[in-house]
């Protein structure tokens, strides 16, 4: 253990890390904008319909836990001639 003004030898313990440096991947290719890169038209349809009714579902699910219904009473008149058949 190396105390105060010595210097310590880390070439006897275990080897150091060798980290890579990471590339990072460019919005172009993730989102598959890249110049040569196209989607189908059909495929590129359906995923813009999927994400679309995502988002759709996603808002009624919000409606339904946040807005509480309030019980109130309702009458309707029925026209007798219409329950005597």
């Amino acid at each position: 253990m190396a105390g105060r003004g010595e210097s310590a030898d880390i070439s006897s313990g275990p080897a150091p890390l060798q980290l890579r440096r990471l590339r990072a991947i460019p919005a172009e290719k993730i989102f598959l904008l890249h110049e040569g890169v196209d989607l189908p038209s059909l495929i590129r349809f359906l995923v813009i319909v999927a994400v679309l009714a995502g988002l759709a579902y996603a808002a009624m699910l919000a409606i339904v836990a946040t807005v509480t219904p309030q019980p109130r009473e309702m009458t309707q008149t029925i026209n007798p001639q219409r329950l005597n058949k």
